[in-house]
């Protein structure tokens, strides 16, 4: 089995990286580029604010993803007001963006008492699965869900674009 890094944790090492010099084969720059040409401007620029902590995008982007719920909520015929439609939108934006544990950060287990080292047994905040738990009117729950499902599918797809325009520069299209 090996220990490949997912384009995220690349994304996020490259964005870090203090070396973005030009080599004859794959480098940090190429993966900030790939990301930054991928075909999908908005799902380049969540992928960018997720795992970049690109903030200077923030407002523009929950903007947008207020249209997008807004669109949905249309086209799909929900019965939500206008306030519940803002709700959900912004609860599911900032789930997504926010989604690690406040307690374990992300690691899924809890620390030992009184030590900073972790232990073997899981997080009582989020049951071992690294993520906090959605608070929500339970009206609005499943909107939300399918919104925060919405967000992920969106930089699963920026990273696949992502992967595609490194695997050309890489020529691994054969």
């Amino acid at each position: 089995m090996t220990n490949r890094r997912t384009i995220a944790e690349s994304y996020a090492c490259a964005t870090h990286s203090s070396n973005l010099r030009h080599r004859e084969y794959t480098d940090d720059t190429d993966r900030l580029t790939a990301i930054a040409w991928s075909d999908s401007e908005f799902g380049g620029k969540l992928f960018r604010l997720k795992y970049a902590n690109e903030r200077a995008t923030y407002a523009p982007t929950l903007d947008r993803w207020r249209e997008v719920v807004e669109k949905k909520a249309l086209a799909r015929r929900w019965e939500l007001s206008a306030e519940d439609m803002l709700k959900v939108a912004n609860l599911s934006f900032e789930f997504w963006l926010f989604d690690i544990c406040p307690v374990c950060s992300g690691h899924g287990v809890a620390k030992l008492a009184n030590s900073p080292v972790l232990g073997d047994a899981p997080c009582n905040a989020c049951n071992g699965t690294a993520r906090r738990s959605l608070i929500c009117d339970a009206g609005l729950r499943n909107f939300i869900l399918d919104m925060i499902s919405n967000l992920e599918e969106r930089i699963v797809s920026a990273g696949g674009r992502a992967i595609a325009k490194l695997s050309v520069k890489l020529d691994l299209t054969k």
